[in-house]
């Protein structure tokens, strides 16, 4: 059995990092995501 790190084995935290590292590699944000983003903030800001 491998070392305890906080209360889990040295195993579960890297099945627990290997997960995560899998979804988040799932993520894209692009520049065109925050362009985006501005122009729905001036918008609302015309409207108020």
């Amino acid at each position: 059995m491998g070392q305890t790190l906080g209360g889990i084995t040295s195993d579960v935290y890297k099945a627990i990092v290997s997960v995560v590292d899998d979804r988040m590699s799932e993520i894209k944000v692009t520049r065109q995501d925050f362009d985006i983003a501005e122009d729905i903030e001036l918008v609302a800001s015309y409207q108020r």
